[in-house]
């Protein structure tokens, strides 16, 4: 049967679209205006709930505006102030840094992959943060809200705390701040994290 020029036309349209499609899998991010939206896979989502079904990111705002500047220029693929998209584990399977609360503990997670599924790996937990509460400045300018940045870059780690015989997977990183007059009180830092033999690895803080 002989196939028309529309016909195959809209058969190869149908068919970019597909291959678009494929290529774009969860977890992706998003740009809403201001806001990130974060896509997890249904096997991540499921282990999230597993794990603990009152979790849930911060959200954008919960953010010092310095920190969302941070990202203004930058296509959100791999990262929003509350999650960091990489291969922890190097396994080829892609897996999430969160950062949030259940409502009584601030979290750090991470979802990871395994040969079928999805675990989450606890990073850090402390107390609940309340993001509108913390007052801080930054050039004598008041910025408020949650005031550090994820990185798959070990750039802002020093020589001497960098360690080699570990696989450097993400940091943390704490900008400068100042009071209300401008004057500088930290010189920021970083924490960085590793994975070994199966496990994260937190680093000690480094001062900038």
């Amino acid at each position: 049967m002989a196939i028309g020029r529309g016909m195959k036309h809209s058969l190869v349209l149908a068919l970019l679209m597909f291959e678009a499609n494929a290529q774009v899998q969860p977890p992706t991010i998003n740009r809403e205006g201001e806001n990130f939206v974060l896509t997890l896979s249904r096997e991540m989502e499921s282990a999230l709930k597993r794990f603990n079904p009152r979790f849930k990111t911060w959200k954008t705002a919960d953010f010092a505006i310095s920190v969302r500047e941070d990202f203004a220029e930058e296509p959100p693929q791999t990262r929003t102030p509350f999650a960091l998209i990489l291969d922890a584990n190097k396994d080829g399977k892609p897996d999430v840094v969160l950062d949030g609360h259940d409502d009584r503990n601030s979290l750090l997670l991470c979802l990871l992959s395994r040969e079928q599924d999805y675990i989450v790996e606890i990073l850090n937990t402390s107390d609940l943060i309340v993001p509108s509460e913390i007052v801080d400045f930054k050039n004598g300018a008041k910025d408020s809200g949650l005031c550090y940045i994820f990185s798959s870059s070990c750039r802002w780690t020093s020589v001497e705390n960098f360690d080699p015989r570990k696989t450097f997977v993400f940091q943390i990183v704490f900008p400068q701040r100042s009071d209300s007059a401008g004057n500088l009180v930290n010189d920021g830092g970083s924490i960085s994290y590793y994975f070994e033999k199966g496990k994260f690895i937190r680093g000690d803080f480094d001062p900038m």
